[in-house]
Order: C-alpha cells, then structure tokens, then sequence
C-alpha cells in the first residue's frame, strides 16, 4: 500500500511540474529584453529599435501599451518611435514617457518588459507665406503691419522682423514688431510708380534665433481708394436721456482729393430722425444734431435705440461708412440724466471758453496791425505817373501841403503825397482791421457774458432738469454760430495750448459751479 501511495504521488508531483514548464500560465521576464531600459529620440525623427525575443517571432503577437503608445508602431518585431513636433512644449524642453512592450504567446502566455523614451524638443524656423503687397500714397506716412500670423513660429516661440538698414532707402523704417513705415519723396514715388521695391526681412524665432527669409513688396497706389469717415466722438454707442441733444461731427477725407467725395448721408431704422438732423458745414464737415423727445421710449419701456448708418461716397460709387447705436434712456433717470446734463453744461462752456481765448489772441494780433497801419500814414507814398511832357499836377486834384511837387524829368513827374497811407495802396485798410479789432472785442465781451449768465443760472444739478436749460444751451450753441465770426476769418483748427479744467471754467465764468458724481452710476 505505502509503495503504491509513493510512486502515485511521485507521478503526480511529476506531472504537475511539467505542467509549469511546458504551460506557463503568468508572466515570463525572459521572453522579451532589451538592450537599454530608456532611449533618447527628438520630436520628427524616428527611432527604429528591435526586440530581442528568444522564441521564434511568429509564435507570439507583439503589443505596447503605456503613454508613448501614441507614437510607437510595430512591424516585423521591430519599434519605429516616431513623436510629432507637439510632442513636447518648449517650455519642457524634454519629456519622458513610459511604455510597456508584450508579447503573447499562442497558447495565451503573456511576458511583459518595460521601457522608457525620453522625447526632446526640436525647435523649427518659422514658417514663411506670401503676404499682401504694400501701396502708398504720395505726401502722407504710409503704414503697414506685416502679418504675423503669414510669419507664425510653429513651436510658438516669439518672432521679431530684422532688416539691414544700410539697404532700406531714405525714410522707410521697419521695427521689430513688423511694423513698416514710409513716406517716400517725390523722386522715390516716381520711381516707385516704374519699379515696385522689394523689402528684404528676417524672421527669427527667440531665443534660438533661427531665422526664415521673407519678403514684402512695395508699389505705389493705383486704385480708386474709397473715401474715409472720422468722428467725434469716436464711439459706435451714444447714451443720452429723452430731450438731450445728440451731437457727432464728421470728417470726410478722401485719397484720390476732397473734391472725388460726391456726397454724405445716413439711414436710420427710427423715422423719429429725419433727414434734416444731418447738417453740412463744408463739402468735407457735416455734424448731427438730434433731440430725441420724451416720447421716443415707450411708456413700459425704460430705454429704447436707434441704429444710424451714416456713408459717404465717391464719385466711383466707392464709400465708407460707420454705424452708431443711440441708445436713449427715460427721463426719470436723474442719476444718470443729471450727469449727461452736466457733461452738457461743461461742453458748452468749455467751447466758449475756447472761443472766447481765440478772439481774445486775434484781437490782440488785429491791435498790433491797426497800429502798424496808423503808423504807416507818416510815411510818404510815392506815386509814380507817366504824364508825357507835363512837370507838375494840377491843384485841383491835391490840396495844401499836398500839393508839393518835384520837378518832371523826361516825362515821368513823381509827386510826394502825405495823406496817402502805405496799406490803402498795397494792403489791407485801417478802417478795416479797426473794425474787426472792435467786432472781435464785442464778441468776446458778449459771449463771455452769456456764458457767465448760463453758468451762473444752470450751476445747480435741479435748474438743469427743466426744459429751459435746454432752450438756453441750444441759444448759446447758437453764440457759438455767431455770423459776424465769418467777418473775422478765425482759424477753425485752432486749440488753446492747455487743459480745460474746471479751475480755469470757475476763473473765466464766475458762476459756474462744478459738481462731482459717483462713478458706479
């Protein structure tokens, strides 16, 4: 019995260790290997590495698992690591990733062997693309902004433009940020009208400093170019309260000359605004004025718009146009009603103050001019008169001491005048700049008073709320308009050569009283 149950066991003991060998069942660590356990690659190359199996390579299938698996393939036994250029930023400069390689055999044994790949950045130059021509104009500086996006970095890196100065010619200038500046003369225009000129640029990647060569071509304007809006404010949404007055200038400007530019105009989805809300001051300055009435926002409502196209055209058809969004309040809003009339209250006192300074500088300049033309009466004009043979002029014609004469030579008699005055005979009156001299003091004296008396009348918030202040802004806009201003040909661009501040308005209109609000309103 014991020699039965010995060799039974033994067998058993036998088959089962067999078993283990022929029929592994886990992991085998020594079915697959490699040389190294990490590898080095860089971003767009390809790293071919073999595995080493010690059974035949068609009795297992291969397989890799693990963060790197998304740029490894396997084919016939071996790895092709292959990471892309975004693999790694450029601020990591390296990344490591690990990956697991398996091998399973047919009879679903399965060995595994771990490995890592370490993915360096490669840093490319930036890429180069075909951009847009440059036109200039003639008499003006012409600016261009090349397009980045046309020079991007593929890795992101920030690019600069570089140029060789000593090749660019005379005022054309061009920064590191690709800005590009030129107003060319007279000679390079005409030049440039018969052969365009190609700018030469770097584009370089930092701080690698590779570089990419680009080029940007430069011809004078031969097109129709359409005609240009300006404005003040410059601001596509105006706020304002019911009963406030809306007041935009435009500037019209024109490449091809202010004469091209056939006319200035607006549509708007309010009937409320009609035509006549658009004024025309000169072919190239027009300005809205318009009032919305209590009764533009509905009764339920707490604020209503009005969308206003305004174009101009060319005589091409060519134009240009801006689109502004009134936006208008109820009335019953005093926090933000008192504070627009306010602005109101400063504007227009601040354009009297403008103007009162302007008369203040030409009456001024009128005096030193009337004085040099008095002066001019003690001075003798000479007249000069082809009489034939005569040697003297008749006393009919001058009086007194004026009628001293000298002598007459070969025909020509000259006579010496006193009450001649050198300006009647080549320039401008005394009468005349006398009389401007007084319109300009009485129009400063009126304005300023006006001003003062509007001032002093509306320095309140609650005085401002009532229709009158309206009435009377309009009527001291009106002063502003004052016909006998087109006598004394004033300098429309003219500035004064300090800040307006509410200091200066308390000194040149004693009742104006300034007032603060909170700016969360």
């Amino acid at each position: 019995m014991n020699k039965f149950f010995g060799k039974q066991g033994f067998l058993i003991a036998w088959l089962f260790f067999q078993t283990l060998v022929l029929f592994p069942q886990n992991k085998n660590e020594n079915l697959i290997s490699f040389p190294q356990s990490i590898y080095s690659v860089n971003e767009g190359d390809t790293l071919r590495l073999s595995v080493n199996l010690n059974v035949n390579i068609d009795s297992v299938e291969l397989g890799i698992s693990g963060s790197a698996a998304s740029f490894i393939k396997i084919d016939s036994g071996q790895l092709f690591i292959t990471p892309d250029f975004n693999t790694v930023t450029r601020l990591d400069s390296l990344k490591d990733f690990q990956s697991i390689v398996y091998a399973k055999s047919t009879d679903g044994s399965l060995t595994e062997q771990t490995i890592w790949f370490r993915v360096i950045h490669t840093n490319r130059k930036p890429k180069t693309s075909t951009i847009k021509k440059f036109y200039v104009q003639y008499g003006v500086e012409n600016k261009y902004q090349i397009d980045k996006q046309a020079f991007a970095d593929p890795d992101g890196d920030p690019v600069v433009f570089i140029v060789d100065p000593a090749k660019l010619p005379q005022g054309l200038s061009v920064s590191q940020a690709g800005e590009v500046s030129w107003k060319p003369s007279r000679y390079q225009f005409n030049k440039l009208r018969s052969t365009p000129y190609t700018l030469q640029f770097f584009i370089e990647d930092q701080p690698h400093k590779l570089r990419s060569e680009g080029e940007l071509i430069i011809e004078t304007t031969q097109i129709d170019l359409p005609p240009q809006i300006s404005m003040v404010p410059q601001a596509n949404k105006i706020e304002v309260f019911e009963n406030s007055t809306v007041n935009i200038k435009f500037f019209l400007s024109d490449p091809n000359g202010d004469d091209d530019i056939s006319g200035f105009h607006f549509v708007s989805d309010k009937a409320e605004i009609e035509e006549t809300a658009l004024r025309k001051n000169t072919a190239s300055q027009y300005e809205m004025i318009w009032t919305p009435s209590y009764d533009f926002v509905g009764e339920e409502s707490k604020v209503d718009s009005a969308k206003v196209t305004f174009f101009v055209l060319d005589k091409s058809g060519k134009k240009d146009q801006k689109e502004i969004t009134i936006i208008v309040n109820h009335a019953e809003n005093l926090a933000k009603k008192d504070r627009i009339f306010y602005e109101q209250y400063l504007n227009v006192l601040s354009e009297v103050y403008v103007l009162s300074e302007q008369l203040e500088d030409t009456e001024r300049k009128l005096e030193k001019d009337y004085k040099r033309a008095r002066k001019g009466k003690k001075n003798r004009s000479i007249l000069n008169a082809t009489l034939g043979a005569t040697t003297g002029l008749s006393p009919i014609f001058l009086e007194g001491d004026a009628s001293k004469m000298v002598s007459g030579v070969g025909g020509t008699t000259v006579v010496t005048i006193n009450t001649l005055e050198a300006t009647e005979v080549i320039g401008r009156s005394a009468q005349d700049l006398l009389e401007k001299r007084n319109i300009c003091a009485e129009l400063k004296i009126e304005i300023i008073t006006k001003a003062d008396a509007f001032a002093r009348k509306y320095a309140f918030k609650e005085n401002r709320r009532n229709q009158d202040f309206q009435n009377d802004y309009q009527k001291l806009m009106l002063v502003l308009a004052d016909k006998r201003l087109v006598r004394l040909e004033l300098d429309p661009s003219y500035t004064v050569n300090h800040k307006i501040t509410e200091g200066r308005l308390k000194k040149k209109f004693n009742g104006f009283q300034p007032e603060t609000f909170d700016e969360s309103l």
